[in-house]
């Protein structure tokens, strides 16, 4: 098992408020966490890194840019 991720922990919360930056009218009610809930760290791709070669591509802004670039291409298609 690898965990492939760019090693920058992001919570959902920053995930929104990027995603807010392109699309302005998107809204988000945010819930209190439930006390049984634990919170995570990021996830360790150090294994990913050394048997695989495996380098993150983009960093998390750059990432979201992309993805929506490609999106875009299949819904403007």
């Amino acid at each position: 098992i690898f965990n492939i991720t760019s090693s920058d922990p992001k919570s959902l919360k920053d995930l929104f408020l990027e995603l807010k930056l392109h699309f302005p009218k998107i809204e988000c009610v945010f819930l209190k966490r439930e006390k049984n809930v634990p919170t995570r760290g990021g996830l360790d791709i150090s294994k990913a890194r050394k048997l695989l070669g495996y380098k993150p591509k983009y960093k998390f802004k750059k990432g979201i840019k992309e993805y929506i670039k490609i999106e875009n291409r299949f819904i403007n298609a």
